[in-house]
């Protein structure tokens, strides 16, 4: 019966040709691009989901609030947190801290033989790590290999790298100029789905041995990363409850509490990290847990569009399967086997539909490199069975939420009023119908006003003003290695580039924009109390930083060659949170460390116009630039372009790499241009756009392609009502606005419901920004002009053939 039933619908379908491939073309790409979809999703959801104890593991990050209002949240806690926690908290098993060795976006020399490398990622991290996370020891002993001094862990890829084939066990290497560490082992590389991924683990009691004022038990400076292992069961709701009474008992202990002032320790569970956590000191730039709520939402209006497609065309050849129908019945066929007849053509339909898609996916992979999302390419999700899951679901309920309706339907006709030719069609079904177009209508409104204000608030961002000019410009990384010549080196690097014809100008600076201010602390005015103190980023530049980052000064001077370290800039927010009321009234006003005794006084000299030093999706936070000449950070090379942009770019480089080696020698050379860094902090957004907007056309798309199947089927049941109009004299323009009038009515009730459910939807995403765009009103009439045109256009192809018909034609039986 089952090979009976196959056999038939194989038949059905090959003679309904062009049902057939507009069916497995519509169901096959919204698979397509719903798999696409789900493969980013799934990656994003499964970041460190690999560690066995990965449900049990917490990040302990630390905030501080001044007057109920955050200054700053960061990943760093004090280095005797964990230790006191595993102490006095029953369901905390172990924990592992993890210290970055350079401090934040900065890098370290590593040194083996005469090769000299600059490496990134090298924390110092204690034995429990190994054994609290999952990953793979190749060689060596997690529990032992990082428990002395002076003793790494290394991931495979640096192993080959250093060492080549060798064994790197017992092998050494040297950090900076005189740290000699000894390879205790090798692990596998760090997934690409974990969210601090690390090639150096350097052991922890070595920070004991290389300075005098480490402590285990400090409460007072940050340290690095702290992770708990806790009990089977523990939630972070629990652990936030019992931490206020730990930071009094064990933190406030150790210092004083200014009035006013409160410090929050927040667990978060491990596989929520990459998702929810956006704070300071991140090991990398997070994902967004909106984006993927966003994408899977699409993912599903694709896949129910290419659904109702099917729904809509099975339903609208009703009329021609009708006679069919009816003999089967006269024949004997029972209800349910016709059923399960037109349930298997579903079935087909939805396997083959499932089959070109893989096909699509595969070759579609590239496509992620397009979206930002290049590390995709590396894992091939045909290999995983959780993937064959997924497609294996959507086959079977594809074939069930596709086929059930137009089956019950179809098998429902009663034979002799079909076989009479009494037969009209249903009421009830055509009223479906409309419902599931005006749906599909509804998400391309939707998707289309969605992918527009995407677009205009990402181009908002990087179209606007940042207050300092990062274009031309070229970022050097300062020397890691340095002696006691550096002072006069410094100065002659810098007078050596500005000889160059193709180089405007040169400023060093401990920061750059684009990336996160290493320094931070509280400082108050000299009159204020302790308590009245405002946390501030720290950075420090000497005196062409205003001149050659082009940043506005809204009153005092510039730095000049006879400040000294005590000479400062302010910013405008900085300035207004310290009480000034004009940049004009801070100027020679000094400052100090909230905390101190006011001996150590800096002077502002300048208070500078807001600039973003990060994203403009973040607020302007207060900034303090002390006057440093010799500061060793990043050189920041600015270049006239000129007339050949190549060109030029090639000599500056060349010149400050030649220069930097004769200057700095041992050191590595390092940049990197300042613009596509600052861009780095829209990847996500803009990977956002690009997959919205895709997948938004490819949604409308399949949903203009049912839309053309169902038009012709209706154009075929009005043939004869297309001849009689003409025949009593109807003009084809009057007989396409007819025919049309239909789909218009149902596109302005698509366009009522899709208007306020995108304009919530988009506000609520935009929200997410400081500075946000207002949603213009003139993209919702807009799109539904879009949306009308592509429906007129895309059922005009039957209409406009059936209109200039000639109705002898049509009608030469009647």
């Amino acid at each position: 019966m089952l090979f009976n039933h196959i056999k038939t619908a194989f038949r059905s379908l090959i003679k309904q040709k062009s049902f057939t491939f507009i069916n497995i073309i519509g169901l096959a790409i919204g698979l397509a691009g719903c798999l696409l979809i789900l493969q980013f999703v799934s990656f994003e959801t499964s970041y460190d989901e690999f560690h066995d104890n990965a449900d049990e593991i917490f990040r302990v990050t630390y905030s501080k609030e001044k007057d109920g209002v955050e200054s700053f949240h960061t990943v760093l806690s004090y280095v005797g947190v964990g230790p006191a926690l595993k102490e006095n908290f029953p369901e905390v098993l172990d924990y592992a801290r993890l210290r970055p060795v350079a401090t934040l976006n900065a890098s370290t020399v590593i040194t083996v033989g005469d090769e000299t490398f600059e490496e990134k990622r090298v924390y110092y991290a204690d034995p429990s790590y190994l054994q609290i996370f999952s990953f793979n020891m190749l060689q060596g002993n997690p529990e032992t290999a990082l428990e002395r001094q002076f003793t790494a862990v290394i991931t495979e890829s640096t192993a080959k790298r250093y060492y080549g084939n060798e064994n790197p066990i017992g092998k050494g290497f040297r950090r900076g100029r005189n740290q000699e560490y000894v390879v205790t082992g090798v692990i596998e590389d760090t997934p690409l789905n974990a969210h601090l991924k690390f090639d150096f683990l350097l052991s922890h009691e070595t920070l004991s041995a290389l300075s005098r004022n480490y402590s285990p038990t400090n409460m007072t400076s940050f340290h690095g990363h702290l992770y708990l292992l806790t009990q089977p069961g523990t939630t972070a709701e629990g652990l936030s409850a019992k931490f206020p009474q730990f930071v009094d008992d064990f933190i406030w202990s150790t210092q004083s509490q200014p009035e006013g002032t409160e410090l929050f320790l927040y667990p978060m569970a491990l596989k929520d990290i990459h998702l929810k956590s956006n704070i300071q000191h991140e090991a990398e730039i997070n994902g967004d847990e909106s984006i993927v709520t966003y994408l899977t939402i699409i993912a599903g209006m694709i896949l129910l569009i290419a659904w109702v497609n099917y729904i809509n065309l099975s339903t609208a050849r009703a009329a021609q399967r009708a006679r069919e129908v009816g003999v089967r019945k006269v024949l004997g066929s029972l209800k349910g086997q016709l059923i399960w007849q037109f349930m298997v053509e579903s079935a087909i339909m939805n396997l083959i539909s499932i089959l070109v898609a893989l096909g699509i996916v595969m070759i579609s992979q590239s496509l992620f490199v397009q979206f930002g999302a290049a590390e995709m390419l590396s894992i091939k999700p045909w290999r995983n069975s959780e993937f064959w899951q997924v497609v294996a679901i959507l086959w079977g309920f594809g074939t069930v939420f596709s086929g059930i309706y137009p089956a019950l339907t179809l098998s429902s006709y009663k034979p002799l009023s079909v076989l009479r030719g009494s037969f009209y069609g249903n009421k009830r079904g055509i009223l479906l119908r409309k419902m599931l177009v005006v749906f599909q209508f509804t998400a391309s409104v939707a998707l289309l006003i969605g992918t527009a204000v995407v677009f205009l608030q990402i181009s908002h961002m990087r179209n606007k003003d940042l207050g300092i000019n990062i274009d031309q410009a070229i970022a050097l990384k300062g020397p890691v290695l340095a002696d006691s010549t550096y002072v006069s080196r410094i100065q002659n690097f810098k007078t050596e580039l500005k000889r160059s014809p193709f180089i405007e100008n040169v400023v060093a600076a401990s920061d750059v924009p684009g990336r996160e201010v290493n320094g931070a602390t509280w400082f108050r005015r000299i009159a204020q109390t302790r308590e009245e103190g405002i946390f501030c980023l720290r950075s420090r530049a000497d005196h062409d930083f205003v001149e050659a980052m082009e940043v506005k000064l809204l009153a005092g001077r510039n730095f000049n060659s006879e400040d000294r370290g005590q000479s400062i800039f302010i910013n405008e927010e900085a300035a207004k949170q310290f009480g000034f009321n004009s940049p004009e009234e801070a100027v020679n006003k000094e400052i100090t460390f909230a905390g101190g005794d006011g001996s150590n006084r800096m002077t502002i000299v300048g208070v500078l116009e807001n600039y973003h030093q990060l994203s403009p999706k973040l607020d302007h936070t207060p900034i303090i630039t002390s006057y440093d000449p010799f500061v060793r950070g990043y050189y920041v090379v600015k270049f006239n372009s000129g007339a050949n942009p190549g060109n030029t770019i090639k000599e500056v480089l060349t010149t400050s790499e030649g220069t930097f080696k004769r200057l700095f020698p041992g050191n590595p050379f390092s940049y990197f241009f300042l613009d596509e860094e600052f861009e780095k902090q829209y990847e996500a957004d803009q990977q956002f756009g690009d997959m919205f907007g895709i997948f938004s056309l490819l949604a409308i798309f399949v949903a203009c392609l049912g839309l053309f199947g169902l038009a012709a089927h209706t154009v075929i049941q009005k043939t004869k009502e297309i001849g009689i109009r003409k025949v009593l004299g109807s003009s084809i323009p009057n007989i396409l606005r007819n025919l049309s009038w239909e789909y218009i009515k149902l596109i302005i009730v698509a366009n009522v419901l899709a208007w306020p459910l995108i304009y919530y939807m988009m506000n609520q995403w935009l929200d997410s920004f400081v500075d946000r765009i207002a949603i213009d009103l003139w993209l919702f009439p807009a799109a539904c002009l879009v949306v009308t045109f592509i429906a007129l256009f895309t059922v005009s192809f039957h209409t406009v053939k059936a209109a200039r018909a000639n109705p002898v034609k049509s009608l030469r039986y009647e």
